[in-house]
C-alpha cells in the first residue's frame, strides 16, 4: 500500500510519518517545513490544498492507494476571524482531493462538530457545531463520507510526545499556564492513533478515538504536570463565551460504539513520563 499523509509537518501528521507503520509513506506540508524533513526529501513535498494544480501534480507523482488527511486549519479563533481562508483550506481543499483521487481517504476531524449540550457523544450523535472551525470540519466530513469506503476519525485535544513536532510538551513546559475549569472533553493520546492505524485502515464510516472519559482542561493539564514531574503551575480559570472570539462547546466528551482500543489517560501519562 502506498500511503500519502496530508499535513506531515503537524503534530499528528509528523507522528504518523515517522512511525514504524508508515516508514514508506509520502507526506505533504504547506508552510511549516520542520528540520526532520531536510533528511526526508524523497518522501515529502510541498502542497497547497487550495491549489488544484498542485493537488493534481502531487497525486500524479505519488499515485497513493490511501490518503490520510491530517492537514488543514485547526486554530479555532483563526477560523472565526478568517472564514474564507479557512473554508478554502478545510473544505475546498478536501473537495480538490476528492476531485482528483478516487481511492480511500482517512480524514481526521474533531469533537468541535458537536455543540456540547448533550454529552457524551457517540458516532451516531447528531453534529451541531457552534463555531466556524466546527462548521468547516463537518462540511468536509460530509464530502468524505459520500464514498462508502472512506473513514472519518474524530479526535479531541491531542496529547503525547512527538520529537519531530513537540507541540503538546512545548505548551505545558512553562512557568505558568492557565486552563479552564468549565470546558470538558475527552482528550486523544496521539500514540493510540499510531497503534490503531493498521486496524483503522480496514474501517469505514465514523470512528471516535479518544480516552472516552471527560476531563476539564484544568484537571487534565494539572494531572499531566504532576505525572510528568514538571514544575509548571496550572492556574484555574473560567471560560466566558462572551469574551471569546470563537465560541467553545462546554462539554464534548466522546465515547465510541466501535471496538477501537484506547489508553486510559493516567496510563498514557505514565508512558509519557517513562519516555522523557
Amino acid at each position: 500500500m502506498k500511503e500519502l499523509i496530508i499535513g506531515g509537518s503537524g503534530f499528528l501528521g509528523s507522528k504518523l510519518a515517522n512511525s514504524d507503520c508508515m516508514k514508506e509513506a509520502s507526506y505533504t506540508f504547506f508552510n511549516n517545513k520542520t528540520p526532520f524533513m531536510s533528511k526526508d526529501e524523497d518522501r515529502c513535498s510541498r502542497m497547497d490544498l487550495r491549489n488544484k494544480n498542485e493537488v493534481l501534480r502531487t497525486l500524479k507523482a505519488i499515485k497513493p492507494s490511501l490518503i490520510i488527511h491530517c492537514g488543514g486549519i485547526t486554530d479555532t479563533d483563526f477560523c472565526e476571524k478568517e472564514k474564507q481562508y479557512s473554508w478554502d483550506v478545510n473544505v475546498e481543499g478536501v473537495e480538490n482531493l476528492m476531485r482528483y483521487y478516487d481511492g480511500k481517504i482517512i480524514y481526521f476531524s474533531t469533537d468541535y462538530v458537536f455543540d456540547g449540550n448533550n454529552p457524551s457523544y457517540d458516532e451516531e450523535s447528531k453534529p451541531n457545531p457552534v463555531n466556524y472551525y466546527g462548521i468547516t470540519k463537518l462540511q468536509a466530513e460530509k464530502m468524505v463520507l459520500k464514498r462508502e469506503e472512506n473513514l472519518v476519525i474524530r479526535v479531541s485535544g491531542l496529547f503525547g510526545i512527538n520529537t519531530h513536532n513537540d507541540k503538546f510538551l512545548n505548551k505545558i513546559r512553562k512557568e505558568k499556564i492557565e486552563a479552564c475549569t468549565n470546558l470538558v472533553s475527552s482528550p486523544t493520546y496521539i500514540d493510540d492513533i499510531v497503534k490503531n492505524i493498521p486496524e483503522l485502515v480496514q474501517l469505514s464510516g465514523i470512528v471516535h478515538l479518544s480516552c472516552q472519559e471527560g476531563f476539564s482542561r484544568y484537571d487534565f493539564l494539572n494531572t499531566c504536570v504532576k505525572y510528568l514531574s514538571l514544575s509548571t503551575i496550572v492556574v484555574p480559570k473560567k471560560y466566558d463565551q462572551k469574551q471569546s472570539i470563537a465560541k467553545r462547546p462546554y462539554n464534548t466528551t466522546m465515547v465510541s460504539l466501535r471496538n477501537v482500543k484506547y489508553t486510559p489517560v493516567k496510563i498514557a501519562f505514565k508512558e509519557m513520563g517513562e519516555s522523557l
